[in-house]
């Protein structure tokens, strides 16, 4: 989706420059159920239907993949993360552990996939996510 803050609000303009920051990009949605249907098997509620109410910006989404991806004249709009942005992307996007993440800032990351060779499977989809972030940073 694509959104627009009203800048005339003081707290829009706040909002934007967290956002442009890097320290708030959680997404939210409210909404109401039109049409659902729960799987007595399983118990779990599909919603097939609902009507949109808002959709706002939050520090902690309920999706943790809920997530500002390009902000306009933000960290995204041409320059480089900083080491921390980067880690924080590693470790809350990429899902490495802290160390895993240092280790990719520190020594690249072909030396993470040397200390994996031990582990079963190859880390194809983390691969994908790194390719994925570097076109956004190159953007």
């Amino acid at each position: 989706m694509r959104g627009r803050l009203a800048t005339g609000v003081a707290r829009a303009r706040e909002v934007l420059e967290l956002m442009r920051a890097g320290a708030l990009d959680g997404l939210s949605i409210g909404f109401r159920t039109v049409k659902a249907r729960k799987d007595p098997r399983t118990g779990v509620r599909r919603i097939l239907k609902a009507d949109l109410w808002e959709i706002s910006v939050v520090t902690f989404p309920m999706l943790p993949e809920a997530r500002v991806e390009q902000v306009k004249g933000g960290r995204f709009s041409g320059g480089l993360p900083t080491i921390r942005e980067f880690e924080r992307w590693l470790t809350r996007d990429a899902r490495l552990t802290r160390s895993e993440a240092k280790t990719v800032i520190s020594r690249g990351f072909a030396e993470l996939l040397r200390g994996r060779d031990a582990a079963p499977g190859t880390p194809e989809r983390l691969v994908a996510t790194i390719r994925q972030a570097t076109r956004l940073l190159q953007q």
